[in-house]
């Protein structure tokens, strides 16, 4: 019997769900799904701050305190670790699976009773565990039924429409997400710690995101990359390391080496798809420059004519344009659009509304409404 699987969006539903009812999630996926991700939204949409504790780098004793004898009591305490938090935040215990048995054992006991030697967690905190299975080969454990009984466990699978609105800096749950650094401490209202660069690069290259909207099944090679001893494969995680080194590309123009930049690719998804990306990716340099559009846009061409005519190239071109959208230009490029085919229209204004909150209040946006209309219509 094949275990379910759930998107990135079914699992952040199932984790506020268990959140309010303090109940403990274990997200399981392999390694680069975004089960992270997941953990930073929850804390985001919580307004609580967020502390990571990866325990394979952790010993028992880090979790239990450190002994000491009270001379008043006499007795032995343990000194409360500074890692966990004095007041409600989200706790995770990331990679749990991957913890040496004392560890886990010490774990254990916080996420069974919320307390640890002489620590409490504090009331509405939010405990939330993570790891991989032994079936990945990434070093994972097997946890004990008696802890496992105690979790809700929930595999994970990588989904492009997650992807996506990563990629377009949209949230995967608008309606239950708000703005809120999940790292904040609510007490001075700095950030408790630098976010990691995932987090940080929510907008993705528009290459990545063309190639990925193509191809979705390459957003995660996991599998095949475990199957052949492979170390680089795709995964979300490694598509944002891609858009980092093509954004880091663009930054460097002429001083940058385009054979290293596709060597770097290749080190990072692996051979066989980074082969086909950079093919791709070499495709949509050949597009033309935005300019174009915004100069002339009843006489520039459009997808299946001249620069265009390749489909990939098109789709990057129309992807970068939604991209680099602004009230200064969005009236050419939408008259532009409106001469485009339908698939391609739909796309783009698709993309201009996630990217862009001001883009569905203008004119231009009113103006392609017609348009989209009448392909509504005539399909």
């Amino acid at each position: 019997m094949n275990t379910p699987s759930y998107t990135l969006n079914e699992a952040m539903e199932i984790a506020m769900l268990a959140a309010h009812s303090r109940s403990v999630v274990c997200l399981e996926g392999s390694p680069g799904i975004g089960k992270s991700s997941i953990v930073e939204m929850i804390a985001g949409a919580l307004e609580l701050p967020l502390y990571v504790i990866n325990l394979p780098n952790h010993e028992c004793t880090d979790l239990t305190g450190l002994p000491w004898y009270d001379r008043d009591t006499h007795q032995t305490r343990f000194a409360p670790p500074a890692m966990l938090p004095t007041r409600p935040a989200v706790v995770f215990l990331d990679e749990i699976t991957a913890a040496d048995t004392a560890t886990k054992k010490a774990a254990q006991r916080l996420i069974l009773e919320r307390r640890i030697g002489d620590y409490r967690l504090p009331e509405g905190s939010v405990l939330i565990c993570a790891g991989n299975l032994a079936a990945h080969r990434s070093g994972a454990t097997a946890v004990n039924m008696a802890l496992d009984n105690r979790m809700i466990h929930v595999p994970i699978r990588a989904s492009f429409a997650d992807f996506e609105a990563w990629a377009l800096d949209a949230p995967v749950r608008p309606h239950a997400l708000r703005p809120v650094d999940p790292y904040l401490d609510l007490s001075t209202g700095e950030s408790t710690r630098l976010l990691p660069l995932e987090a940080l690069a929510h907008r993705s290259h528009p290459t990545v995101l063309a190639y990925t909207r193509r191809r979705p099944s390459h957003l995660d090679s996991f599998a095949e990359a475990r199957d052949r001893g492979e170390s680089a494969y795709a995964t979300p995680r490694s598509w944002g390391t891609v858009s980092r080194l093509l954004q880091a590309h663009d930054e460097l123009g002429t001083d940058a080496s385009l054979p290293t930049l596709e060597a770097a690719i290749h080190c990072t998804v692996g051979h066989a798809i980074g082969a086909e990306f950079v093919t791709y990716m070499r495709e949509a340099m050949t597009m033309p420059d935005p300019s174009v559009v915004d100069k002339d846009p009843m006489h520039a061409p459009i997808p299946g004519e001249g620069d265009l005519a390749n489909v990939g190239t098109a789709f990057a071109f129309i992807t970068l344009l939604a991209a680099t959208l602004t009230p200064d230009n969005v009236d050419n490029r939408i008259e532009w659009l409106a001469r485009c085919p339908g698939e391609f229209i739909v796309c783009m204004n698709a993309d201009c509304v996630r990217r862009h909150p001001w883009y569905a209040q203008s004119q231009a946006y009113v103006r392609l409404s017609a348009t989209l209309c009448a392909l509504t219509f005539v399909r």
